[in-house]
């Protein structure tokens, strides 16, 4: 008897170059496997050891014209209350199912509401995410304030000006001074676990040579969620957006930030949209599927034993098979 499996697949998040961007593993829970408890769910996330895994569930009622699922996000440690890269993960994997193409917007129900992403209509299979606007509070307490400014200082290893902090509850913003070189820095991250918040934005409206038309930029580390520091994360625009359009009275029309992990990361900018503080709407991104493949699981702990990869993986828009020695190749289309 085979054991059973569940289907995978890694997608590479904002960007349009393979094998960059933040890869998310993405996978689609069937009817057996809807019971599945959450310490099984973070197992799984943990073999995967991305910074996340997308665990889908349809569900049986929604609107014309689209798809409704549930969404849980979890990192190798922790469930997440929300991630823009695994939602845009999560809808190309959708959208290029029989059943995805033939709708036109997908509704994801979530910890942090009903999220929605929609296809581009020029063809170029691009995706647009609308995500919640973050409350922001600004940082008044000295002692506070001050913590912040002894962590930044022994993460970059210099005396550092922070010009601004904000708590917007799972994630701390903190703006640095544009004379910092945010974009170069090379960061000890684990000084961000002495800060009480599971993410820390470090941004700065300095100028950057990678993409000058940029009005910010920022770097995003969460070691105390398992992640030493996100490639390229979609949801803290959730709050950098409000901030920047206030800080720079930008009305709420479109603007263009970049995400910095590493230069070499391939990321490509996001164009976000504030819409009046209700809304973040990150305007069309691409995404890349990279893996496609089984995991195979023992019932009665759904630990993860082993993962024979059928892979794919795809160079632009040619496809190259790759055989294990376990599997045949599987057949999956993403353009």
């Amino acid at each position: 008897m085979s054991n059973p499996t569940l289907l995978y697949t890694i997608v590479d998040a904002f960007t349009s170059t393979p094998f960059s961007g933040n890869p998310a593993a993405v996978i689609t829970l069937p009817p057996a496997y809807h019971s599945l408890s959450t310490e099984s769910l973070l197992q799984i996330a943990a073999e995967f050891n991305l910074s996340e895994t997308a665990f889908l569930i349809p569900q049986p009622s929604s609107p014309p014209g689209t798809l409704r699922y549930g969404l849980r996000w979890f990192t190798p440690t922790v469930e997440m209350p929300i991630c823009g890269h695994a939602t845009l993960a999560s809808a190309r994997v959708i959208f290029s199912t029989p059943e995805g193409q033939q709708v036109d917007r997908l509704e994801f129900d979530t910890l942090s509401g009903t999220l929605m992403a929609k296809k581009v209509p020029d063809g170029s299979g691009k995706i647009e995410l609308d995500l919640p606007a973050s409350t922001l509070k600004e940082l008044r307490s000295a002692d506070e304030l001050a913590q912040v400014s002894e962590v930044v200082r022994a993460a970059t290893g210099r005396s550092v000006n922070v010009r601004e902090v904000r708590n917007a509850g799972f994630y701390l913003l903190v703006e640095l001074d544009p004379s910092f070189d945010l974009e170069g820095a090379v960061l000890d991250t684990d000084q961000f676990r002495k800060l009480p918040f599971d993410a820390v934005i470090l941004t700065s409206s300095r100028p950057t040579s990678f993409r000058p038309s940029a009005r910010f930029i920022s770097r995003v580390l969460a070691p105390l969620s398992g992640i030493a520091e996100d490639p390229v994360c979609g949801s803290a625009h959730c709050v950098l957006v409000p901030y920047w359009s206030q800080v720079l009275g930008i009305p709420p029309v479109t603007f263009e930030g970049q995400e910095f992990a590493r230069l070499d990361t391939g990321n490509d900018p996001l164009r976000v949209e504030n819409n009046f503080d209700l809304f973040v709407v990150i305007l069309p991104v691409k995404a890349l599927a990279g893996l496609f493949g089984p995991i195979y699981q023992h019932l009665w702990n759904a630990a993860v034993v082993g993962a024979k990869i059928a892979a794919m993986f795809l160079c632009g828009r040619k496809k190259i098979p790759v055989k294990s020695p376990a599997e045949p190749v599987q057949s999956a289309h993403f353009d």
